[in-house]
C-alpha cells in the first residue's frame, strides 16, 4: 500500500512538472495561484524592434486575463532575483542580460545562436516560476517571435521549444556581406586610405614638385624677360 501511494504521489509530481514545462499552456500557466506578476523584459540598450514587442506581448497578455498588467515592462537593470518572478525575455544573451542569466550565461553569449533561426524556449526557475526567452539573432527574429506569442492560439505550441526559420530581406544580405568586406580589408590599406586626407588638414602645405618641362618654360619666360628690360635701358 505504501508502494502504491508513492507512486500515485510522483506520478502528481510529474504530471505538475510536465505542465510548467509545456508552451501549449501559454499564458494559462502565469495565473496559477491566481495572482499575476508577469515580469516583460528587455535589455537596457534594446532596440526600438525589442521595445515594440515588448509593448504587444504586455497588450495581449492584458487582453487575455482581461485587466491591464501595470509596471510588467522592464529594462533588464531593474531584476535583481529572476528565481521567484515569471518572466518573459526579449531578445538574446547578448542583447538581454537577463537572457543571459536564463540561459547560465553562455560563453560566448552568441554560442547557441542559428543564423537565421528563432525560438521561444521555456524554462523554469528554481522556485518553480516560468522563464520564457525570445532568442534570435536578429531584430526581424524578435518580432515573428513576439507575433507568435500575441497570437498563439494560431500556433502550434508545444514542450518546451518552438522554432522558426526567418526570411532575410535581400537587401539585408546584401548590407552584410559589404560588412564583412570592409571589415577584411587590411588596416594598412586603411591607413593609406587617411593619409591624403591628414595632408590636407595640415597647415604646411607641401611644396609644388615642378616637372622638367614645366622648369624648361620657366627659363625661357626668364630669358624672355631679361630680353626686355635690355631694351628698355
Amino acid at each position: 500500500m505504501r508502494k502504491i501511494s508513492i507512486f500515485i504521489l510522483t506520478l502528481f509530481l510529474m504530471i505538475g512538472t510536465a505542465y510548467a514545462d509545456d508552451l501549449g499552456d501559454y499564458p494559462g500557466f502565469f495565473s496559477e495561484d491566481d495572482e499575476l506578476n508577469i515580469n516583460i523584459v528587455v535589455g537596457d540598450k534594446a532596440p526600438a524592434t525589442h521595445v515594440l514587442a515588448q509593448s504587444k506581448i504586455v497588450l495581449a497578455l492584458g487582453s487575455y486575463f482581461e485587466r491591464p498588467l501595470t509596471n510588467a515592462n522592464k529594462l533588464a537593470s531593474e531584476i535583481e532575483d529572476i528565481d521567484d518572478i515569471d518572466i518573459i525575455s526579449i531578445g538574446n544573451a547578448c542583447d538581454n542580460e537577463i537572457t543571459a542569466k536564463i540561459l547560465n550565461n553562455p560563453e560566448p553569449c552568441d554560442k547557441d545562436l542559428q543564423k537565421n533561426r528563432a525560438v521561444i524556449e521555456l524554462w523554469e526557475s528554481d522556485e518553480d516560476k516560468v522563464h520564457i526567452v525570445l532568442n534570435s539573432d536578429s531584430e526581424d527574429g524578435i518580432r515573428e517571435l513576439a507575433e507568435i506569442l500575441a497570437n498563439y492560439e494560431d500556433f502550434d505550441l508545444n514542450e518546451n521549444r518552438y522554432e522558426i526559420d526567418i526570411e532575410v530581406e535581400e537587401e539585408e544580405e546584401i548590407e552584410e556581406e559589404i560588412k564583412e568586406q570592409i571589415e577584411a580589408v587590411p588596416e594598412q590599406i586603411k591607413e593609406e586610405e587617411v593619409k591624403p586626407q591628414l595632408i590636407l588638414e595640415s597647415d604646411n602645405e607641401p611644396e609644388p614638385i615642378l616637372r622638367e618641362e614645366d622648369d624648361l618654360v620657366k627659363k625661357v619666360v626668364n630669358w624672355f624677360k631679361s630680353l626686355f628690360s635690355f631694351i628698355k635701358k
